[in-house]
């Protein structure tokens, strides 16, 4: 059974990315522990970056600054033991290479990134692609859509990205912040307090609205999916009708309101780093000042403002790249969550290669369904099919023919009532089995942009079949049974959904899809609806002498079309009555 969970249920933050972390891969774990290694080893190149700046302007201002930490002041005072030239190399190499470690080190993060959003949405896919039928009769496809697109890219950019970009971050500050304490501790601890309060200030007063334009991005960008797939659905009345206005502003608002939260989530982010830029000029001013005036000091203290600049010039854009990052992740918290939802749903094992046999027949037994468990769509039906029937079903729209047939094809579990097979009872697990046995030809369908042989294959290797002559046979045979005159060419495609083919083509091409399946019942729900008269009673006729001793069954509008069956039942009231 699927686990359904609901989404509101985890609303922190944090447990939401844990969750999202747990469902990464083994392999891409170590390829993080090993970027970390790779981070290490960038701060301390930043370091010594920063701690080269004292003895080279020192020496430059002919000056000696006293650096707090005997530690740390007795490795710079090796750099004195060289040469003013060798000094400026060693300053230099040390800047370059740090720059370097900082490249490389955003490569390897930005390509993790995106190497583990592309494994998560794949496993969103293939989470939602082996979900029961019942669960896409409980969600929009827009939202389905959504996840698997929008928000599963938003995952990327607004979630692991940034994550991967706070830890650089604060493992490169905290570096550079201790090398700054080393020098100076009291003139460090003020500086990093005053930026510190400044973001945490701007956190407190946004945190609620990126929450709020969250849940709206979240939302537009389903609408949006929703709008598109609808206008694409409908262009044939739409343009009859001359809607295309309509169409473009109900597209529109959605799209308004959702850049205007993007737009909003991006100036929140990069408001702090203008304020943070000019009071850090007006700090180091006064700094400077009342430094000089208490300890009558001055062009000693250039080595330390060096590197306390430099220090500071490295570590802005670090807590703003922080700041910033954390906007993007409140932002997609929404997204976050939905992501979380289709990742941790359960799918039935999947047994491939095997069968459920059907020896002698299929009965329902006192079979009840609801989808809401309110109001029955089928109630206590009994109904006996054995090996080798032809069996029509009739009934007016929305009585339940759809719903009885997504029970014959294992599809839907019964919510009450027995599916027998040869004297078994069906469960949850049998039906993955029992889908084998079953070609479903259906009155909706879609054709892959594929060639006319991938279309007809279902899961069939192509290589397999390249020179299989009994394939080649069958599948000519099938297609003049299904009247495709049309198809010159099996390896030429129709385009998208077959477009360039008409409604009663397409049809056809579905029909011979169907019967190129093996399988032991088939099922026609409406799968001649687009046919004309004529056409549909020849392929009929075809299809009843091709599946001779197959059993069928036929759902259909359309009395005359089931006149060959041996079997024919009506649905009424969420009844079935046999007629025939």
């Amino acid at each position: 059974m699927i686990k359904q969970i609901n989404r509101t249920t985890v609303i922190n933050l944090f447990q939401n990315i844990k969750i999202l972390l747990s469902n990464i891969s083994s392999s891409h774990k170590r390829l993080i522990f090993l970027n970390f290694i790779l981070l290490i080893t960038t701060s301390i190149a930043e370091v010594i970056s920063i701690s080269a700046i004292i003895p080279f302007l020192s020496i430059i201002t002919k000056s000696d600054y006293s650096i707090s930490s005997v530690f740390l002041s007795e490795k710079i005072y090796l750099l004195y033991q060289f040469d003013t030239l060798y000094i400026l190399i060693f300053f230099i190499f040390s800047i370059l290479f740090a720059a370097l470690m900082r490249v490389v080190l955003l490569y390897t993060s930005t390509k993790i990134a995106f190497v583990i959003g592309h494994d998560l949405s794949n496993k969103v896919y293939q989470k939602i692609i082996n979900q029961d039928y019942l669960f896409f009769t409980q969600h929009k496809s827009s939202e389905i859509i959504n996840a698997i697109t929008f928000k599963s890219t938003n995952i990327i950019y607004q979630i692991i990205s940034p994550l991967i970009s706070i830890i650089s971050s604060l493992v490169l500050v905290l570096f550079i912040v201790l090398l700054l304490f080393l020098i100076n501790p009291f003139i460090s601890l003020i500086s990093i307090v005053t930026f510190g309060f400044v973001y945490l200030l701007i956190v407190v007063i946004v945190k609620k609205r990126l929450s709020t334009y969250s849940g709206l991005i979240s939302n537009r960008s389903s609408l949006i999916v929703k709008l598109i797939q609808e206008s694409i659905s409908s262009i044939r009345e739409i343009l009859i009708n001359s809607s295309q206005k309509n169409e473009i502003n109900l597209f529109s608002d959605a799209n308004y309101e959702l850049r205007n939260a993007q737009a909003f989530s991006g100036f929140i982010g990069n408001v702090p780093k203008i304020i943070v830029e000019s009071s850090t000029l007006i700090a180091f001013a006064c700094i400077s000042f009342l430094y000089i005036k208490n300890n009558n000091a001055g062009v000693e203290l250039i080595p330390f403002f060096g590197a306390l600049a430099l220090g500071a010039q490295k570590i802005l854009p670090l807590i703003q790249n922080i700041f910033l990052s954390y906007t993007y992740i409140q932002t997609a918290k929404d997204s976050l969550i939905d992501i979380n939802y289709f990742l941790n749903l359960e799918t039935s094992k999947q047994i491939k290669k095997k069968k459920i046999n059907f020896l002698n027949f299929i009965q329902l037994d006192s079979l009840s369904f609801s989808y809401d468990e309110k109001k029955n769509i089928l109630n206590k039906i009994d109904l006996l099919i054995n090996k080798g029937d032809k069996v029509g079903i009739i009934g007016a729209s929305g009585t339940g023919k759809s719903t009885l047939i997504d029970i014959l094809s294992g599809l839907l579990l019964p919510t009450s009532g027995n599916f027998i097979v040869d004297n078994k009872k069906l469960n949850l697990n049998d039906l993955s089995l029992w889908k084998n046995n079953i070609s479903l030809i259906s009155q909706n369908f879609y054709i892959h942009n594929l060639s006319i042989l991938e279309t007809l294959l279902f899961n069939v290797d192509k290589k397999t079949i390249k020179h299989n002559k009994k394939f080649t046979t069958k599948l000519d045979k099938v297609l003049s049974l299904c009247r495709c005159d049309f198809v010159k060419n099996i390896n030429k495609s129709f385009g998208e959904n077959a477009i360039q083919l008409s409604g009663g083509q397409k049809q056809r091409l579905a029909l011979a899809r169907g019967l190129m399946k093996d399988a032991n019942i088939y099922i026609f729900d409406e799968a001649t609806s687009a046919l004309d008269e004529n056409s549909e009673k020849i392929i009929l006729r075809n299809i009843f002498e091709y599946l001779d001793k197959k059993t069928c069954i036929f759902i259909s509008h359309n009395k005359s079309a089931l006149k060959a069956c041996n079997k024919i039942y009506s649905i009424k009231t969420n009844k079935v009555i046999k007629i025939k």
